[in-house]
């Protein structure tokens, strides 16, 4: 099992420690605060006081895992990468392109992994629908609506844009793009509109004619749904319904089904995915 540190201790980074020693990764907590003393107490392992501190310390631990707040991500990420470690970012990458595609590219140079943390990918329920889309269940893709709204009162540490709007990007982009022959998602047009603090509506046209509509908000009742429209027939992923019931197809004239799929947790199979790469050193 390769040695793992985690950076941030928060409400999701707490998250990643629990899973990471659930899997026997867990070996660093990089934390100044009162949360990274619990959580290295907790799960009794080292409490480091910055990135350069590890490798005097423990030349064992290979990979860092980085859920420190968005605005750190492109300074904790570039340390982490020029120091030798490989690094699983949790979404976003970066707040801009030039940084995301520095740390791209020294990652490169280093030949280090550099993976991306985006959660719902590794829903068993958004893989079931993604892949009733890619055996054609519904035809050919033509319209993706994806809502995520929710109501808060206290501040955020990132505006609704990079705190919400990832997740629904990250299913859209393979939706969009599974059965283009060059495997991207070539945009011809995007539209935006709405205030990143309250309301957000995001609109994508792509180059094989597939829509796509993102809807956030801040002040709205909770709803976390995709819909995807093809040719033949929808589907939903309907993350409110429970377990079990998230995947709806209506295809055609038949009644609306439930699709069966495996129950799994997504944080924890995304970092076993990340450790797989760890060892088999291949592409995220």
């Amino acid at each position: 099992m390769k040695k793992i540190a985690l950076i941030g201790c928060g409400v999701w980074g707490k998250n990643h420690a629990r899973n990471l020693h659930q899997m026997g990764a867990l070996a660093g907590i990089i934390d100044p605060g009162a949360n990274g003393q619990e959580l290295a107490s907790e799960y009794q392992v080292p409490l480091f006081t910055d990135i350069a501190s590890i490798k005097q310390t423990d030349n064992d631990i290979s990979a860092l895992v980085i859920a420190s707040p968005d605005m750190t991500h492109y300074e904790y990420g570039m340390q982490a990468l020029q120091a030798g470690f490989d690094v699983l970012m949790e979404k976003p990458l970066a707040m801009n392109y030039q940084h995301a595609e520095q740390l791209c590219d020294v990652a490169q140079q280093k030949k280090a992994i550099l993976m991306v943390g985006h959660l719902l990918r590794y829903h068993p329920a958004f893989n079931c629908l993604l892949q009733a889309v890619k055996q054609g269940m519904i035809g050919e893709v033509q319209n993706i609506i994806s809502i995520r709204h929710d109501v808060f009162d206290t501040p955020r540490d990132s505006d609704l844009l990079w705190g919400y709007g990832p997740h629904d990007a990250s299913m859209i982009a393979p939706l969009a793009s599974f059965y283009m022959s060059d495997g991207q998602q070539q945009l011809s047009n995007v539209s935006f509109y709405g205030d990143v603090t309250k309301e957000v509506m995001l609109g994508f046209a792509f180059s094989n004619g597939v829509q796509a509509q993102i809807s956030l908000s801040w002040q709205a009742p909770k709803k976390r749904l995709l819909m995807v429209q093809g040719t033949q027939g929808q589907l939903v992923f309907d993350d409110a319904k429970p377990d079990g019931e998230k995947v709806i197809a209506r295809v055609q004239d038949a009644p609306a089904k439930n699709l069966p799929y495996k129950h799994t947790q997504p944080l924890l199979e995304e970092l076993q995915h990340f450790h797989d790469m760890l060892v088999t050193r291949g592409t995220p």
